[in-house]
This record gives structure tokens, sequence and C-alpha cells, in this order.
């Protein structure tokens, strides 16, 4: 490559690469790649990163997990960084065994996962994951990790797990563990439970479902908008229109502002 003007410094030479690396140019950031060596300039965990990122954003993930394979081979070219890398990718492309696989690598190397490994790893699981009892028994193990690490909330560890069986329709699961969280004085997120209403809802178990808001109430967690909705339409479905309609006025009092989806369905 011929340099017109001023030679790019390493810096300059890193951002660009990793410009290729996020829009999925694997083979620019490779050439560049090529050229930083013949330059005299070191990589850094963020070069060899977007190396990948590279890979993965063009679509060839099995190629991106061969070559942090050969990076390991490269001393202090390993770190949090690059595994984070590859464990978003994975995530996004639902490649739960590949997640498994790298932070098993991750704790076999000796490297540090941050919270950013984590949030990865519970993603991972709490989409493609928790519907199988082998991996519910990774979700508690991962979930004992962060905690015992100190990263990350045990409350939103154990809203994330909520959520995941949830989809995959373990809603006695998923309520055992909301009730072990209450019982230790701890209250999962507003989303967390409005998705096991709406589940509830579309079970047409609207009993579960308004126990469901009573709970949230007695521990001090305020019904959205959003959720005033699924229980409505939960209750229309069923047939409850005068239920319906009084919780349509519970939103009035509590100075709530009915969207457009509320009034559609009271109309």
């Amino acid at each position: 490559m011929n340099w017109i003007g001023p030679v790019p410094n390493f810096i300059t030479l890193d951002t660009v690469l990793n410009g290729y690396g996020e829009v999925g140019n694997g083979l620019k950031a490779f050439s560049l790649f090529d050229e930083m060596i013949r330059m005299g300039h070191h990589p850094s965990h963020y070069t060899y990163g977007s190396l990948l990122k590279g890979l993965c954003q063009g679509g060839h993930f099995e190629a991106a997990v061969k070559f942090l394979s050969k990076l390991h081979y490269i001393p202090c070219s390993v770190d949090v960084v690059v595994y984070n890398t590859l464990l978003a990718e994975a995530c996004k492309a639902g490649n739960l065994q590949v997640t498994i696989i790298l932070l098993d690598e991750i704790i076999s190397s000796n490297v540090l996962p941050d919270r950013y490994t984590y949030a990865n790893s519970h993603e991972s699981f709490e989409k493609y994951g928790y519907g199988r009892v082998g991996d519910i028994q990774g979700a508690f193990k991962l979930k004992d990790e962060m905690e015992a690490l100190g990263i990350g909330s045990q409350n939103v560890a154990d809203s994330a797990m909520i959520r995941g069986l949830v989809q995959h329709g373990k809603m006695e699961e998923a309520m055992l563990i909301l009730d072990c969280v209450l019982r230790v004085q701890l209250v999962p997120t507003i989303a967390t439970f409005t998705t096991l209403m709406r589940k509830f809802c579309k079970e047409f178990n609207l009993t579960e479902a308004v126990k469901l808001k009573s709970i949230m109430e007695f521990h001090g967690v305020n019904l959205d908008v959003v959720a005033c909705n699924v229980l409505i339409t939960g209750l229309f479905a069923s047939g409850d229109i005068v239920q319906a309609f009084d919780l349509y006025e519970e939103i009035k009092q509590r100075d709530l502002c009915p969207n457009t989806t509320t009034l559609k369905m009271l109309s």
C-alpha cells in the first residue's frame, strides 16, 4: 500500500481496521493488518478483536473460531475483549454450544471474565438455552459465578432466567424462581412480571395473571401502561369485560396515560 502524505501511526491504522471489522469487511481488515505488521506495528487485543469482528460480521463465524485458536500461539494476544467479541456473535447466531465452549475456554485459559462476558452469556442462555434441563443447570451455574465475582446484579440475573424459562414454556420453573427471589426480598424487574402475565394471558390463565398484579403491588412494583394493556387484552379475550373496564379506570386514577393500544381495545 502506497501512502500519500504523512504515514499513519498505529492508532490511526487500528481505528480504520476496527471500522472494517464493524462493517464485516474481513478481507480489507486482514489486508490492513498485514500492512501494519510490515510497518513494524505490534497488534493489540483490540486489533485482534477487530479482525474477529470482521470475520463474524461477514458471516465467517467458523473461520473466526479457527483464528482464535491460532491466536493462542501468539503471546499476550488473547484477552477478555477478544473472547467477548466472539461471545457476542455466538449469541447473535443463537449458537449456545459455542457459547458454552468459549466460557469453558475462558476459565481454562485463566482469563478473567467481565460484566460483558456474562451479559452476552446470559443473553444467549435466555434466548436459546433455558428450555432444556441441562441448560437450566448451566444457567444457575453461570448466575452463581457472576455473584461470586461480584459481577452484575442478582436481581437482573434472576429476571433474565425467569424470562428465558417463560420463553420456552417452563412456567412452573419460572414461578418457582420468582417465589425464591421474592422470599429473599429481591424484586424482579417490571418487564419480568409483564412477561409472566403475557404468557398466562395467552394460556387463558387469568387467575394467575391477576394474581401477579397483586404480587407486584404488594412488593411495591407499580403497573405501567404496558402491563395494564397485557392484562386488559387477556381479560377481554377471556370475556371478563367488567374487570377489563375496572382496570382501565384504575389506570386513569393512577394518572397513567392510556395509549392507543388501550383505547383501541376498549372502543
